[in-house]
């Protein structure tokens, strides 16, 4: 009740493209952080990705901060290029994030890979 669903291979990727005017860049600032909080990766400037079966939670998060205006939302699979290792890889610090993970409280060292 209190983890997060480990995705799927098959299910894909939730695509979030954004475009903010110059004149709200605040708001380009706070829809980044909020970006980075849910742990959606970057793929490009104004284009992040995550798994697919997150839609609906980073959905409702940009609705309730404001944000959602400023994005589209989309479904894919990889279907060509590096391996989808590296392309994973490329969006997100692994490395990072398995120590940030083993480090966890209640994780007692596991590894999580």
């Amino acid at each position: 009740m209190f983890t997060r669903r480990r995705a799927q291979l098959g299910e894909g990727w939730l695509l979030v493209a954004f475009s903010v005017p110059e004149s709200a860049r605040d708001q380009r600032h706070r829809l980044r952080s909020r970006l980075i909080r849910l742990g959606l990766g970057t793929v490009a400037p104004g284009l992040w990705v995550a798994p697919a079966h997150l839609e609906s939670e980073v959905s409702h998060a940009l609705e309730r901060a404001g944000l959602r205006r400023y994005t589209e939302l989309f479904r894919s699979r990889h279907v060509a290029g590096p391996t989808l290792a590296e392309t994973v890889a490329s969006w997100w610090d692994l490395d990072a994030l398995h120590a940030q993970y083993a480090g966890a409280p209640g994780n007692r060292g596991m590894p999580v890979r």
